[in-house]
């Protein structure tokens, strides 16, 4: 099994976008995006003391922003996650920045992932036979759409049991876009097998997966995928770039499509709720 490789162009995108959430619920998307400012802004933040990077130290999962040291186990149950992250709400006022460098480097970000979400989201439109702009517009300026970025640091230290850089997980929202570095490491598990598959770097492409609320929304048509981040290549940093597209925070999560499976719930309600397993 294998994760697909979908140009955006190509006119039955929506189709091979279909099949892919139905099947692995993960798909490459061909995109010539640049990741170099963001990848040299992570670079030089992380780099920064803990005292530092504190200043701004993450809050609340109410918030849901500003700078986590290794506090957050993906895995309810298991050691913290070998890694660090930066979170910010484009849309929210409350938002956290070291400097004013780092505000605008990150905004200038979001300006690029705006254009690949909507993106997505038609292809899914098309797919599931929404009237255009049904579910762009649950999503348009939502504030709790998160942006963050992570960097796995080199690790000697003693590792714990059943602690990873990323432990097991689904992603809570719609989709995720994400980006990476050249370091591998990400792994998915498509529903119904115990098999883990590699996730690898590919040139010129990001990788976008199914949220829960997706599968929700569909109901079990398109899966949310449980994914990885394994302890491999721990002499070396890594370093990623996730763009969590969540609905607006009054939007009810019913029934896109077919019968509705599961009980009707707010789209912030379902964040906060799966947000407060993780710390």
């Amino acid at each position: 099994m294998k994760i697909p490789i979908i140009n955006y162009q190509d006119q039955n995108a929506y189709l091979k976008l279909d099949a892919a959430f139905k099947d692995t619920g993960f798909a490459y998307l061909k995109t010539d995006t640049d990741i170099s400012n963001i990848l040299k802004h992570a670079q030089k933040f992380f780099a920064l003391s803990e005292a530092e990077k504190n200043k701004i130290a993450y809050k609340s999962t109410e918030a849901n922003t500003g700078y986590q040291g290794m506090i957050e186990s993906l895995t309810p149950g298991t050691p913290v996650d070998l890694k660090e992250a930066f979170n910010w709400c484009e849309h929210r006022k409350d938002n956290q920045w070291y400097n004013k460098e780092q505000k605008y480097t990150c905004l200038s970000w979001n300006r690029q992932l705006f254009v690949l979400t909507n993106r997505v989201l038609r292809l899914i439109e098309l797919a599931l036979d929404l009237p255009e702009l049904e579910l762009i517009s649950k999503h348009n300026k939502s504030k709790s759409t998160t942006t963050r970025i992570l960097h796995y640091p080199k690790w000697n230290n003693t590792i714990q049991e059943n602690q990873m850089r990323g432990g097991e997980h689904t992603d809570y929202g719609t989709v995720t876009i994400l980006f990476t570095d050249e370091n591998p490491g990400l792994q998915i598990k498509p529903r119904n097998t115990n098999e883990w598959i590699d996730a690898p770097y590919i040139p010129n492409t990001c990788i976008v997966n199914v949220g829960d609320l997706l599968q929700r929304w569909t109901n079990d048509c398109y899966v949310s995928t449980p994914h990885r981040v394994v302890n491999t290549n721990l002499n070396t940093s890594r370093y990623s770039f996730a763009h969590f597209v969540h609905p607006c925070d009054n939007v009810q999560v019913d029934s896109l499509v077919g019968e509705q499976k599961y009980e009707t719930i707010g789209a912030k309600e379902y964040l906060v709720w799966r947000l407060n397993q993780s710390y």
